[in-house]
């Protein structure tokens, strides 16, 4: 096997491949910016990073805790952060993940005050 992956060329198929998974990251990113699962995400990738050096660097017992800290951290960001990963899945349509254009929504205060209003009166609660 040879060690460089590079050195016998890029294929067509590598560069799809890279495309690919680009895209679908950037996408996951859109859909989950100002979240944050964001940050557990990245802190999960920083880890992953810390993984591949100790791999690199012959450190063998610390990439093997790196992994099981990396696997433990994904399943606890699944259960903790459920309800918000659930939130952000139901607000978006399958054709807007895929080929929606990214718009940052700003809610200041005044607007969450007045869709919160709106909604008092409409089930005509008073507060």
């Amino acid at each position: 096997m040879d060690p460089n992956p590079f050195s016998s060329g890029l294929r067509w198929q590598d560069v799809i491949d890279i495309l690919l998974n680009s895209y679908i990251l950037f996408r996951l990113y859109v859909l989950f910016r100002g979240t944050n699962v964001i940050r557990m995400i990245i802190a999960i990738a920083m880890l992953w990073i810390v993984e591949r050096v100790a791999v690199s660097m012959g450190l063998i017992v610390t990439a093997w805790a790196m992994q099981g800290i990396i696997a433990v951290g994904a399943l606890i960001i699944i259960i903790v952060f459920r309800n918000e990963i659930a939130a952000v899945l139901q607000t978006r349509n399958f054709k807007s993940f895929f080929w929606g254009i990214p718009k940052r929504q700003v809610h200041t205060p005044v607007d969450t005050i007045v869709e919160s209003v709106y909604e008092l009166a409409r089930r005509k609660l008073g507060a």
